[in-house]
C-alpha cells in the first residue's frame, strides 16, 4: 500500500535518504526537524543520498565526517580516523603509488595474507575486487574522510620518504609496465608521421597519453626539476633534472618520439604543424593534491624536436630566509637591504640558482597590512598571500617594462620584478625607486659586484645606479650531503690543489661525504643548498666602485662583502652539509670574479 506524499520522503530503505538520514539522528549528529528541512523537496532517487549530504552540508547541520561516519554505519564499516603511527611502512608497498592516488587509498597493515586499508570510496564492491587482484592479498576496507586519507598518507610519504617514484632514475621499470600493455598493432600507429592530422590522432591514443603522463608524474614525484626528451639518430631517450645533474629515467621506442612531442603540444596548446621554429607553452596539471604548473619549450635538431619542460609546484609554499642556508651576518646584512624605504635590492645568479626562492622569502618578511607588495613575474611560480602577482604576456604585448609602468599607477610601496632583461625596464625600475618604491628584482651575473656594470652596460646612468643600488646578494645552489648517509671523508689531490689555491688549510677542520642509501637513490646527495656572497651599498661605496672599474686598476675603499662564494661554500663544507667537489664544480680559482677580485676591486672578507 502507497503512503501518501507528504513532500519529502522518508523511506525504510538501505541506502535511501531514510536511512542516511535517520542514521545521522542516531547518531545525534541532526535531529528530526533538521532531516525534514534538508530532506524537502528531494525524492527517493539514486542519488537521493548524494543530495541530500549536499544539503545537510550547505545549511551547516553535518559535516563531511559526519556524514562519512553515517554511511559507514548503513554499510557495515568501521569507520577510522587515521594518523600516520597507525601506518605499518611495509603496508604502503602493498599498492603502486598511484593507485593510492587515484582511488584515495591508505593501506594500515599487511599480516596473515591480509590487507587492511583505508579507503574513501568504501562501499565500491568493484574496487574492492580490484585491490584485491592487485595485492594478491584478501582485503578488509575500514571508512575515513577523504581529506583525513589524503592528508595522512602524504604524511607518511614524507616520513617514510616515499616521494620517490618506486623506479628510480636511471631505471625504465615503470614505462615498461606501461609499454608491455600495448601490442604491436597499437604502437604501429605511432611510427613516422608526417600528416597533422595523423600525429594528432596518434597523440591521442592510449598508449601515447600514458606514456606522456607516467612521465610527468615520474618527474614530479622525484622532484625534479626539469624533464629532457631528446631525439638521436637511432633512440630517443628521456632525462630528469635532479639536484641540478641530469640523470637517465629511460629510452622508449624511437617510433614514438612524434607522437610524444605532439602529445605534449597539444597538452601545451602549441602548434603541432610548426615543427622547424621553436614553441613556449605551459601546462597546468594536478597530481593527487598537488597543483603543478609545466612550462614547456620546444626546438627543432637534427633528428627531430627537443621538449624541455620546467616543473613548477604552484602550492609550494615560499621558504623562511632563514632557511635558505645564509649566514648570520648574511642574513642580517640582507634583512638591512630588503628593510630600506627605498631603492634597489638585487638577487644575481646563472638560471636556476634559486633567485625566485630568495625573493620570495624577502617578500614574505616585507608583507604587512600596511603596504601594497606587488610582483611582476613570468611565470608566477608560488601564490603569496598578500601580494599582487601579476603575469607577463610578451606575445599579448603585455612585457616586465609595460607591467612596471602600469603597476606604478597602482600605488605600490615594494615591488618586484622577476627579472630585469632590458634596457627600459631597467630605466624605469631605476626610475621607481628614485620615487619612493622598494624594487626588489634579479640579473644574469657571475658574483656581486658585476651587477654593477651590468646596469650601467643595459643603459642606466652610472650616477642614478649609485643613487639607487641598495644591495646584491649573489648565490648558487650545491648539492647537499645526505644526512642519514653522511661519514668522514679525507681530501683527494684535487681538492688538496683546490683548497691551496684558495690559501685554505685543509688541516684545520675535516670533511664529510655521503655513502649513499636508499633515502638518496644511493647518490649520497639529497637537495641543494645556496652558498651567497652578499655586497652591501651606499651612494659612496657605489660611486667609489664604478670609479675604479672606470680605472681599471686599483682598489676600491669602504666596499662592504660578506665573504665570497669560496669561504661561504668551504664553511658549509666543512660543517658536513656539502661536498668539497660539488663545491669546485661551482667554484673554481680560475675564475677570478668568483672569488671577488674583479679588475680594480677588493671585496673585504
Amino acid at each position: 500500500m502507497k503512503e501518501p506524499d507528504t513532500g519529502h520522503t522518508h523511506k525504510k530503505q538501505s541506502g535511501t535518504l531514510s536511512s542516511l538520514g535517520e542514521s545521522l539522528v542516531e547518531l545525534g549528529v541532526i535531529d528530526s526537524e533538521q532531516l525534514r528541512v534538508a530532506s524537502e523537496g528531494i525524492t527517493v532517487s539514486a542519488k537521493c543520498n548524494q543530495q541530500l549530504a549536499t544539503r545537510l552540508v550547505e545549511l551547516g547541520y553535518a559535516s563531511q565526517v559526519d556524514l562519512t561516519k553515517a554511511l559507514a554505519r548503513l554499510a557495515g564499516r568501521t569507520f577510522v580516523t587515521a594518523e600516520p603511527s597507525m601506518v605499518e611502512p611495509e603496508s604502503m608497498r602493498a599498492l603502486p603509488q598511484d593507485y593510492l592516488e587515484m582511488h584515495n587509498l591508505l593501506p594500515l597493515s599487511v599480516a596473515d595474507n591480509r590487507l587492511v586499508v583505508i579507503a574513501e570510496n568504501f562501499t565500491d564492491l568493484v574496487l574492492l575486487k580490484e585491490i584485491e587482484q592487485i595485492s594478491g592479498l584478501s582485503v578488509v576496507v575500514l571508512a575515513a574522510s577523504g581529506d583525513n586519507i589524503r592528508k595522512t598518507r602524504h604524511a607518511v610519504w614524507e616520513l617514510l620518504d616515499l616521494q620517490q617514484p618506486t623506479s628510480q632514475p636511471g631505471s625504465c621499470q615503470s614505462l615498461d609496465d606501461i609499454l608491455s600493455g600495448f601490442d604491436a598493432e597499437q604502437l604501429s600507429v605511432v611510427e613516422h608521421k608526417e600528416d597533422d592530422d595523423d600525429l594528432e590522432a596518434s597523440a591521442a591514443q592510449s598508449p601515447v597519453i600514458s606514456l606522456v603522463n607516467q612521465i610527468i608524474k615520474s618527474a614530479v614525484r622525484a622532484s625534479a626539476s626539469d624533464i629532457h626528451i631528446e631525439p638521436a639518430e637511432d633512440s630517443f631517450q628521456v632525462r630528469f633534472r635532479i639536484d641540478g645533474d641530469l640523470s637517465q629515467y629511460a629510452q622508449p621506442p624511437l617510433r614514438l618520439i612524434a607522437a610524444v612531442v605532439s602529445r605534449i603540444k597539444i597538452m601545451a596548446q602549441l602548434d603541432i604543424s610548426e615543427r622547424r621554429l621553436p614553441q613556449d607553452g605551459a601546462i597546468s596539471v594536478t597530481l593527487g593534491q598537488r597543483s603543478i604548473d609545466l612550462r614547456v619549450s620546444t626546438m627543432a635538431s637534427r633528428f627531430g624536436e627537443k621538449v624541455v619542460i620546467r616543473i613548477i609546484e604552484r602550492d609550494e609554499k615560499a621558504r623562511d630566509l632563514s632557511t635558505l642556508g645564509l649566514s648570520p651576518e648574511m642574513l642580517g646584512g640582507f634583512r638591512g637591504v630588503i628593510s630600506q624605504p627605498n631603492g634597489i635590492g638585487l638577487v644575481t645568479g646563472p638560471t636556476g640558482s634559486g633567485k625566485t626562492s630568495t625573493l620570495y622569502a624577502a617578500l614574505g618578511e616585507l608583507v604587512t597590512g600596511r603596504n601594497n607588495v606587488s610582483t611582476i613575474e613570468d611565470p608566477v611560480e608560488r601564490v603569496l598571500k598578500g601580494v599582487n602577482q601579476f603575469q607577463v604576456h610578451p606575445k599579448a604585448g603585455f612585457t616586465f617594462a609595460g607591467a612596471l609602468r602600469a603597476m606604478l599607477r597602482q600605488d605600490p610601496n615594494i615591488v618586484m620584478v622577476g627579472e630585469i632583461r632590458d634596457t627600459e625596464t631597467a630605466k624605469l625600475a631605476t626610475e621607481a625607486a628614485l620615487t619612493g618604491h622598494l624594487v626588489l628584482s634579479t640579473l644574469h651575473t657571475n658574483d656581486a659586484v658585476t651587477a654593477i656594470p651590468r646596469l650601467i652596460n643595459m643603459g642606466v646612468e652610472p650616477y642614478l645606479v649609485a643613487a639607487t643600488l641598495r644591495g646584491v646578494i649573489a648565490q648558487r645552489l650545491v648539492k647537499r650531503i645526505c644526512p642519514a648517509c653522511r661519514e668522514s671523508s679525507q681530501v683527494s689531490d684535487a681538492e688538496q690543489t683546490f683548497l691551496q689555491a684558495m690559501r685554505h688549510d685543509s688541516h684545520e677542520s675535516g670533511f664529510s661525504r655521503g655513502s649513499g642509501c636508499a633515502r638518496c637513490s644511493q647518490r649520497g646527495t639529497r637537495g641543494r643548498i645556496g652558498i651567497f656572497e652578499l655586497l652591501s651599498l651606499n651612494e659612496s661605496v657605489t660611486t667609489d666602485i664604478i670609479r675604479s672599474l672606470n680605472q681599471g686598476s686599483g682598489s676600491s675603499t669602504g666596499v662592504h662583502s660578506s665573504p665570497a662564494f669560496w669561504k661561504d661554500g668551504i664553511k658549509k663544507a666543512q660543517a658536513g652539509e656539502i661536498l668539497l667537489s660539488s663545491l669546485m664544480q661551482i667554484v673554481s680559482p680560475l675564475n677570478q670574479g668568483e672569488i671577488g677580485n674583479n679588475p680594480g676591486i677588493s671585496l673585504a672578507a
